[in-house]
């Protein structure tokens, strides 16, 4: 099992179901010591997409219990073969309190100052928070 801590579009379940990821568990999870910010732009979603930066900061995700043969899926959707992102590992904690270390998240390869998110991004984004 891979544990994921998912922030952004990948909050919405669906992003993750519509490329063949199997979503075993889902729970509402916080990465401590970061912020999310718009540092690329994916022109497959017509303008800036979210990534987690060091800071003082706290962002709200959700960790995802998924299968080991799904970790090359998750890879593709986030475009590590192209350095789009690059896989990392980070300590999170659950909205129950529990901490995990070790856990799969992404950021972004080469930052830039990207254009502002579509609507169509917004939208997903804001459709897995409020799932979460």
């Amino acid at each position: 099992m891979i544990y994921y801590f998912a922030y952004g579009s990948n909050m919405n379940e669906d992003e993750l179901r519509t490329r063949g990821i199997t979503i075993l568990k889902a729970e509402k999870a916080f990465l401590k010591n970061y912020k999310i910010a718009l540092t690329r732009h994916a022109t497959t979603r017509g303008g800036g997409v979210l990534d987690v930066i060091p800071n003082e900061d706290l962002v709200e995700g959700v960790l995802y219990d998924l299968n080991d043969g799904d970790r090359g899926k998750v890879d593709a959707k986030e475009g590590v073969t192209v350095n789009a992102y690059e896989p990392i590992t980070v300590a999170i904690e659950t909205a129950d309190g529990r901490m995990l270390n070790n856990v799969l998240t992404y950021r972004v390869c080469r930052k830039e100052d990207p254009p502002r998110a579509s609507e169509e991004y917004e939208k997903s984004v804001l459709k897995g928070a409020v799932e979460h």
